[in-house]
Formats: C-alpha cells, sequence, structure tokens
C-alpha cells in the first residue's frame, strides 16, 4: 500500500516527556535521583478525543477542515472542528483519491468525479476509462492510464494531454514545480512541466513499483524485484541505490532531508537524501507509515502506533490502539487519525502536557572536523502561563544559546546550537536535547555526522602541500610510537606510508 505523505508537521509531537517538579529536583519514575535519558518513562501523550463507526476505509486523506475515509465503494466526509458527517457518497473506487482548491477528485470505473469539501456535492466529472493514478499538480490534477497523462484544472478542464511511448507502471510524482517524473516500462522519463517535452530518458531493467521525490532534483524509486535507486534530475545520473525495502506492503515516505523506506521482510530504513543510512527499525509489522517531519508514526499489526524520532530512530513507548489499524493514516496539525476495525478515531495532543512546541530541522546534516557550524531551533510556550526553560545539550562538541529564558504565553524564542567538532576525524553522534520546565522535561533526539574531507591531514578543510608536509615529518611512525598522530593515519592501517601520500595526491585541490 502506497503511504501518503504527510506535508503537515506535528508542531507540538513532544518527542519524550517525563515529570518534573523542577529545574534541580527532577525525579527519576524508576526511582533514582540520577538525571539521565533512562529517566523518560512517560509517553507522549496522545489520546483519543474522536471515534466514529465506520466502513474500514482503505486511505484517509485530510486538509480543509476535512477528514476524508474512503472504502471500496463509498467515501465519508467529516468536518474536523465540529466532527459532523457532512455527507456519504456511494462510488465505485479504483485509485487513491486526493484534494486541491477546496476539491476532492476520486477514481472509479467511468472515470473521475470531483466533489466539493464545502457540502460533499458533485463539482464535476470527467468521464474516462481505465484510469490507473491521479496526483497533484501545481496546476490541479494529473490523470493517468495506460500510455496517456491528462491534467485538469480545478473546475475540470483540461490543461494539456500528454501520449507516451510506453505504458506507465506507477503513479507520476512532481520532482519541483518544473517537471514530472514518470516510470514506464523500460525506462524513466521526465517532463518540462511546461512545455511537456521529455529532458530525460533512463533505461532501466526492472519494473518500478513507486516512486517518489523528496526535492527538486532527486526522484528515488522502488522496483518489483526488492531494492530502491535515487537519481539526479534531470540528468539522469545514478545517485544511489539500496537493497530495501523487500517483502509486501512496500512503503515509501519523504521529505526535504530524509527517504524513509518499508518492506514487511526488511523492515524501516532512514536514509539521508544522498544516500547515507541513518537508522534500520523491524520490530513490529507496520501497516501504514507516515512521515511528519521530526517524528515517524508507525501503525503496527499488533494494535500499537509507534512513534519514532526521525533523526535518530529511537523508538519510544508506544500507543495501544483500540484494534488493528486498517488502511493509511493521515496527520493534520496536532492530530492523527487512523482507523481499527470499524471505527475511525482520532489520537489528540494532550492540552495539559502542551507547554512547549519545538520547530527546526534535528538532522545537522555532515559537518567537517574543525569547522564551527550552528543550527537554530525554535522554542514556543504552547500553555497559558509564562515558562522558565532550561536547555541542555548531551554532545561534548556543542553548546547552545541561549541556556536558559523565559516565554510568556505565545512567545517563541530561537535557541542556537554551536558544533565545534575540533581534532575530530569521523563521528556520527546522536544528540540529546533537553529543555527542562517546572512541569515537564523534554527529551529531543538529534543526529550529526562528522566526516572528514578525504586527504586533509591537517583538517584545514583543504588538500595541499601542507598536508604532504605534516604526513612527511611523520612517515614511517606505526600506532605504537609516543609521536604518532591518528589523524595523519589516512587510510586507518596503523601506519603513515606512502599509502597515505598517495591519498593526499588523489585528491589534491580539494576544498571542504
Amino acid at each position: 500500500m502506497k503511504a501518503k505523505l504527510a506535508t503537515t508537521i506535528l508542531f507540538i509531537s513532544v518527542l519524550v516527556v517525563a515529570p518534573s517538579q523542577g529545574l534541580s529536583d527532577w525525579p527519576n519514575p524508576k526511582g533514582s535521583m540520577q538525571r539521565d535519558l533512562s529517566s523518560t518513562a512517560v509517553h507522549p501523550p496522545f489520546e483519543i478525543d474522536w471515534e466514529e463507526a465506520i466502513k474500514p476505509p482503505s486511505f484517509l486523506v485530510c486538509g480543509n477542515d476535512r477528514i476524508i475515509a474512503v472504502s471500496s465503494d463509498s467515501v465519508s466526509i467529516f468536518s474536523i472542528s465540529t466532527f459532523e458527517l457532512i455527507r456519504t457518497l456511494q462510488v465505485q473506487i479504483t485509485g487513491e483519491p486526493c484534494m486541491n482548491d477546496s476539491i476532492l477528485i476520486i477514481p472509479s470505473a467511468d472515470g473521475i468525479h470531483a466533489y466539493n469539501l464545502g457540502n460533499g456535492s458533485n463539482a464535476w466529472d470527467y468521464p474516462t476509462e481505465k484510469v490507473r493514478y491521479i496526483t497533484n499538480s501545481p496546476d490541479g490534477f494529473l490523470v493517468s492510464y495506460e500510455k496517456t497523462i491528462i491534467c485538469l484544472d480545478p473546475k475540470g478542464n483540461v490543461a494539456f494531454r500528454v501520449e507516451l511511448e510506453a505504458e506507465m507502471l506507477s503513479c507520476p510524482v512532481f520532482c519541483g514545480n518544473d517537471k514530472f517524473i514518470v516510470p514506464c516500462k523500460n525506462a524513466i522519463i521526465a517532463l518540462d512541466s511546461q512545455t511537456r517535452r521529455m529532458i530525460m530518458s533512463k533505461p532501466i531493467n526492472d519494473q518500478v513499483i513507486y516512486c517518489a521525490s523528496p526535492n527538486s532534483s532527486t526522484a528515488v524509486f522502488v522496483l518489483s524485484k526488492g531494492g530502491s535507486i535515487a537519481i539526479s534530475v534531470p540528468s539522469g545520473g545514478t545517485l544511489w541505490t539500496n537493497p530495501e525495502p523487500r517483502g509486501s506492503n512496500i512503503q515509501i515516505a519523504c521529505d526535504k532531508n530524509h527517504v524513509v523506506l518499508y518492506g514487511s521482510s526488511s523492515g524501516v530504513t532512514c536514509l539521508r537524501t544522498d544516500g547515507r543510512i541513518m537508522w534500520k527499525w523491524s520490530k513490529h509489522e507496520v501497516q501504514s507509515i507516515v512521515n511528519t517531519g521530526r517524528i515517524l508514526l508507525a501503525s503496527c499489526q499488533d494494535g500499537t502506533l509507534q512513534v519514532i524520532q526521525m533523526a535518530t530512530g529511537t523508538t519510544l513507548n508506544p500507543v495501544a490502539l483500540p484494534g488493528k489499524p486498517t488502511g493509511t493514516m493521515a496527520v493534520d496539525r496536532s492530530f492523527i487519525y487512523l482507523s481499527c476495525g470499524p471505527k475511525l478515531i482520532r489520537f489528540a495532543t494532550s492540552e495539559y502536557l502542551a507547554i512547549l512546541g519545538f520547530t527546526g530541522d534535528f538532522d545537522f546534516g555532515t559537518i567537517r572536523p574543525n569547522i564551527s557550524t550552528q543550527k537554530q531551533i525554535r522554542v514556543t510556550n504552547l500553555s497559558k502561563k509564562d515558562q522558565v526553560v532550561k536547555m541542555t545539550i548531551g554532545s561534548k562538541f556543542c553548546s547552545m544559546s541561549p541556556s536558559i529564558f523565559s516565554l510568556t504565553p505565545g512567545e517563541s524564542k530561537s535557541v542556537t546550537i554551536i558544533i565545534k567538532p575540533y581534532d575530530v576525524l569521523e563521528l556520527e553522534e546522536k544528540i540529546a536535547i533537553i529543555a527542562d520546565t517546572s512541569m515537564y522535561r523534554y527529551v529531543l533526539g538529534a543526529m550529526l555526522t562528522i566526516d572528514r574531507l578525504e586527504g586533509d591531514a591537517n583538517l584545514d578543510c583543504i588538500v595541499d602541500a601542507l598536508d604532504l608536509i605534516a604526513l612527511a615529518k611523520s612517515l614511517g611512525l606505526t600506532s605504537k610510537s609516543p609521536l604518532f598522530d591518528s589523524k595523519l593515519d589516512l587510510d586507518k592501517n596503523g601506519i603513515i606510508d606512502l599509502n597515505d601520500i598517495l591519498i593526499v595526491e588523489r585528491n589534491f585541490g580539494k576544498t571542504c
């Protein structure tokens, strides 16, 4: 089942919350007064605040104050703000729906049906046969079947039509706003969205079953024989390959920094968009995954909702579901929608625990040794009382400013994280950013990778003659020598020798 990528970030999705009775006397629920990461015993407060009996849906879609539950032969439209059932539509569904500009469109056996989200009334119909895929476009909707792509505007008018030479194998996706990717039989092609001219054609010997685009220059494809491939658009060059996902129930979810792949045999794999694996997770059989930005939500067949930190892969205590999940999930602001058996349920974050909200990118990416770097996160007081916040960070390479500050209700403060990885060769570190209030402790996972420039022996971010001079002075020293400097052993073989000099020569002139 294809995962629906949620574009709305859970603003108040606190990753770990533990009760506190003050900035200095924060008790460990397990009995010890030691303040450490093992003291995080209370789960983020997801509570069911609404449920509705409904035929188990295959898809959930939300937006414009509406949650839409789509089963094989009916569509139920609910108001998010009032929980009112706006309308139930009887229609034979043949694929995943989508919405744009207050219009919901649904593929069926006799074509496309569009409905007004306000009252559920029919907006327009576009009769056609054998619709395989529909997806949003900057101008409306792309409707795809066999070798034909039609773009419909929100009023149902045809904006353009493209005839392809080969049959499509999976749903086209937009790569930025100026081009879209079409997986076809024996090739992956890219078309300019304005001229509809082909700007790339990459031969492929496997069938593409899913594709996604994390940014305007990258497309990721899951292959029918297993594994995935990322290509550069429009050059068509291969950026990376990965043997996962494998098995059934293949899913893919992307944001600008991450690609999340799931398969029943391989579990969840989270990669950076450059192909570097960040973490793997395979503890549960997953029904649906949603990437909300800072956390990954996974509804599982054992009746749990797993909450996973995107930056670190850390799994928190599971949220108990009232049954086995069915279909996809949907996220809207701080609400999570999913179906369990014959019920549509909504999880909300408890207002009582929503004291602080955090925004920012908690994957700090790759950082060079000896190069000072700054990142920012924003902290917001979501409560109705003044809050004193004490921030600390669990890394010897990092500090933050300000570390103690006050926030009035609704006030925000930018906190700068200073990263100074001096005399570090290579390191991948998972960091705990801790925010204490008078009531609760928040522990947020962050990830950074420190990686030296290949051949940069003296860590000055340029490969030049100074690196050769540094190596020449230590030539012949081994790891047992008292003057041995590990950062000069470029190939990590325990001796500073000709091989290290050749690495410098091979990379001469490169800079960070």
